[in-house]
């Protein structure tokens, strides 16, 4: 179920605190308040996908397949998360599945209105697109850290597992990087 975001509400998410009463009306004009039920799923990973999701109340869990049989969650996300991006900034499909753990209110942001919101440089639209850059910074360097932990541990020593998990790694790495 779907309902318009209150512009009272928006300075709940913590990175629209400082707007003003405008910026914060454009802000919800520009979101769609969405309640979900745990093991309500919001997207699965590889369909497509033109949104972003702010998680505003709950827990959601994002999660990857790592064969036919089985996922690994990869987060639990709590309030003030940012996901889905991925998809509304690059037209990419789902890099992950989203199954709500709790009852939950998110806020989504769609690529139209996005884009719109980009091109008439409201300062909600701004400040979610830092949010969303920092979001994917963090996981990228996440990324590295790990990857750097397997490779000082890939040797003679190293588990199956680790090897897989090194391989995976590397060749994300590899397609990350080679996408600039």
């Amino acid at each position: 179920m779907s309902v318009t975001v209150e512009a009272l509400d928006v300075r709940r998410f913590h990175y629209f605190r400082e707007l003003s009463d405008d910026e914060a009306a454009e802000a919800a004009a520009g979101l769609e308040a969405v309640q979900v039920g745990p093991g309500d799923q919001l997207f699965r990973q590889g369909t497509g996908g033109d949104s972003a999701y702010l998680l505003v109340r709950g827990r959601v869990e994002i999660k990857v397949a790592v064969s036919q049989t089985q996922d690994r969650v990869l987060a639990t996300l709590l309030p003030g998360a940012i996901f889905g991006e991925v998809s509304l900034l690059s037209d990419e499909p789902r890099t992950a599945a989203a199954v709500a753990r709790a009852e939950s209110e998110l806020w989504v942001v769609t690529r139209p209105a996005f884009s719109q919101a980009i091109e008439r440089r409201e300062t909600w639209a701004i400040r979610l697109l830092e949010a969303m850059a920092e979001v994917l910074c963090r996981r990228l360097s996440s990324v590295d850290q790990e990857l750097a932990a397997l490779i000082g541990r890939n040797g003679t020593a190293a588990s199956p597992t680790d090897r897989q998990r090194f391989a995976d790694l590397q060749s994300l790495h590899q397609h990350l990087f080679a996408a600039g």
